[in-house]
């Protein structure tokens, strides 16, 4: 079932709930009627999302990996917690039938969850002697954080493909500011409060 959403969302900016006069509404593709209205950033909201996302990665890069797999298996953990209302809402925005939006949600704890496993994986080391010039040698292959990264999320799969471009960013050491697709923001918002809830710096954006 659909519903009218008021007031109108905030955005989670930098650590900050930001609510503009201009909003965005988020309309079920069932009938037409209003799901939600989203705040809208400008420039200066854009640019205080970079200078946040910059800032935070000195501090969350540093992180010891134990810190980082936690938060993703606890990320995991609580989109399963919250399935009902996530995969509902999944819904609502995408008119996806519920139960591909609860495999949906099965799908981005998954990917949490690998993410999680990678953390404890942070290189490899490579055999090199494909050639004979190079027997007896080896390459070492370590992953590092490489600073803020840009997302842009599309709408078919609000919550998986936006876990993808999160979830291992975050195993690495980056952070990232990330675009909702806008026929499905409110999906992006719910992973939002839950990664808050599970440590991330910023506070609660509603």
């Amino acid at each position: 079932m659909n519903r009218i959403a008021d007031p109108v969302r905030a955005l989670p900016i930098a650590g900050e709930a930001f609510v503009s006069a201009r909003s965005h509404e988020v309309r079920s593709p069932f009938s037409g009627e209003i799901f939600a209205r989203i705040a809208v950033g400008e420039k200066a909201q854009m640019e205080a999302a970079i200078a946040g996302g910059v800032a935070a990665f000195v501090t969350f890069s540093a992180w010891p990996r134990y810190r980082r797999k936690a938060l993703l298996e606890s990320v995991s953990r609580k989109l399963l917690e919250r399935k009902e209302e996530i995969a509902a809402t999944i819904t609502a925005e995408s008119a996806k039938p519920l139960r591909f939006s609860e495999i949906e949600v099965d799908r981005a704890a998954s990917t949490f969850a690998l993410a999680a496993e990678a953390v404890g994986r942070p290189g490899e080391v490579l055999p090199l002697d494909v050639s004979a010039s190079t027997v007896g040698y080896s390459a070492i292959v370590e992953r590092r954080a490489i600073g803020l990264i840009g997302a842009i999320a599309p709408f078919n799969f609000p919550l998986n493909l936006v876990a993808h471009k999160l979830a291992p960013a975050f195993a690495v050491g980056n952070t990232v500011v990330l675009k909702p697709p806008p026929q499905a923001p409110v999906t992006s918002l719910l992973l939002a409060d839950i990664l808050y809830d599970c440590g991330c710096r910023a506070r609660r954006s509603r």
